[in-house]
């Protein structure tokens, strides 16, 4: 993207110009298809233990689990779910123990919240904050 706004203003010959172009952050990754694949498997990985324990139980703590790392907060993932907080904080000490690691290291926590990103945006086919979860019945 950067390089065609720098073609593009090469080729325009206007003289002495800045060149501000915006990165799309993650999304850009995301969007690689050299690199894609790859963090998909990763998230895929990571987060197994949950994808295994939901398939097995009809739960969904890995949507709660990936929702409240890339929301930031049990509140928010709460009101995506349309269920109370507690409800998550429960949900997220239980995905936790699945998982057997320990969000407070920091190392941890940024792989975690990779997966969660990655899987969310695979999910729904669009970023995690564009996503609007459909109501339908819940289960821990």
């Amino acid at each position: 993207m950067s390089l065609s706004a720098a073609e593009d203003l090469r080729r325009s010959r206007s003289g002495p110009y800045v060149c501000e172009v915006r990165g799309r952050g993650l999304d850009s990754l995301l969007d690689d298809p050299r690199l894609s694949g790859e963090l998909s498997g990763f998230a895929g990985r990571l987060l197994e233990p949950l994808l295994e324990h939901d398939g097995r139980h009809g739960t969904r703590l890995t949507e709660t689990f990936c929702l409240a790392l890339a929301l930031g907060s049990a509140e928010a993932a709460a009101d995506r779910l349309f269920v109370h907080p507690n409800t998550v904080r429960y949900r997220l000490r239980r995905a936790q123990h699945l998982l057997g690691r320990d969000l407070s290291e920091p190392k941890e926590r940024t792989a975690l919240g990779l997966a969660a990103f990655v899987w969310l945006r695979d999910r729904d086919g669009r970023g995690a904050s564009e996503k609007t979860v459909q109501r339908r019945p819940d289960k821990a």
